[in-house]
């Protein structure tokens, strides 16, 4: 901690001090995030429950190279923060399905990093559903990411 006097020195010179803020304070603008079952290291975040049961879910879970694991908002102050999730299941990459304003509950607008996971922003689900377009992206996307593409033979 650094001394009063030094705090003091460096305020009358209006040289910001770097204060170590609490969890709580740093991420009280996030809410909690619902894992669905599985224990790989990519996490699938979309917008609701019902988006991660389809069809189209099915499939890019199985273009997947690794199982990954499917998340959603939820207003439940025992579900863990979406940054707690990534610590405690150690997350490498974590894909965004949807926009801003969908998924606002996160704190805002998705950076490229969270913790130690890659963020990937992905179009919508519903998007994806109603365009080839959008699903030819999200493929080249998650190749670029390593996370898709041609599996090597097995043996």
């Amino acid at each position: 901690m650094i001394a009063a006097r030094q705090k003091a020195y460096l305020d009358a010179m209006n040289i910001p001090v770097w204060v170590l803020r609490s969890t709580a304070e740093a991420s009280n603008s996030a809410c909690a995030v619902q894992l669905g079952p599985g224990s790989g290291q990519v996490l699938l975040l979309c917008a609701s429950r019902e988006h991660s049961a389809g069809k189209l879910a099915s499939d890019i879970a199985r273009a997947l190279r690794i199982e990954p694991v499917w998340g959603w908002p939820v207003d439940d102050p025992s579900c863990p923060l979406l940054a707690e999730s990534v610590g405690e299941r150690l997350f490498t990459h974590i894909v965004v399905f949807g926009s801003d304003a969908e998924l606002s509950g996160f704190g805002g607008p998705a950076s490229e990093l969270l913790g130690s996971a890659a963020v990937i922003r992905a179009p919508a689900m519903p998007d994806l559903r109603q365009s080839a377009a959008e699903r030819r992206k999200l493929w080249a996307q998650l190749c670029q990411h390593s996370l898709a593409g041609p599996r090597s033979p097995a043996g």
